[in-house]
């Protein structure tokens, strides 16, 4: 086989392996782009930094001591984030954490249908609500970036 042959079919291998490659690394980079929220959902090291980034969004104050049983989920996607939990606590330490967050206004809650107060989040960077289930002792938020 001439050598001008062989040189051209290796170079047809190193392409086609370059092409592979490509293609692999587009359907991760892909992959990531459209599902990173079910990653940082089941990955606890994510936990900190999307409570983080929610107390940010809604201008929180910091998470009382004495709260209970902390759920932080994420959704969305590659183009828009929602943060949405809850936390247990007192009554009046829920109430006091409401009055405290400077994202929220104690003054202007609305009774809900279901006896839960919602407040809106006076957010920098996005919006959502807050949820006080005063039958429960539970805070319900959402926080969201579009």
């Amino acid at each position: 086989m001439p050598a001008s042959t062989q040189n051209h079919r290796t170079h047809l291998r190193e392409l086609g392996c370059i092409g592979i490659v490509a293609v692999t690394m587009l359907g991760i980079g892909s992959l990531w782009l459209l599902a990173p929220n079910w990653v940082d959902n089941r990955n606890p090291v994510m936990q900190p930094h999307m409570t983080e980034v929610a107390w940010d969004w809604g201008q929180f104050a910091p998470l009382p001591p004495s709260a209970e049983d902390f759920q932080i989920m994420t959704s969305g996607s590659s183009f828009s984030r929602t943060f949405s939990g809850s936390f247990k606590a007192e009554q009046v330490v829920l109430e006091r954490w409401i009055q405290d967050s400077p994202g929220l206004n104690f003054d202007q809650g609305v009774q809900l249908e279901s006896g839960h107060i919602r407040y809106a989040i006076e957010a920098r960077n996005g919006f959502g609500s807050v949820e006080l289930d005063t039958l429960d002792k539970i805070i319900y938020f959402q926080v969201s970036w579009s």
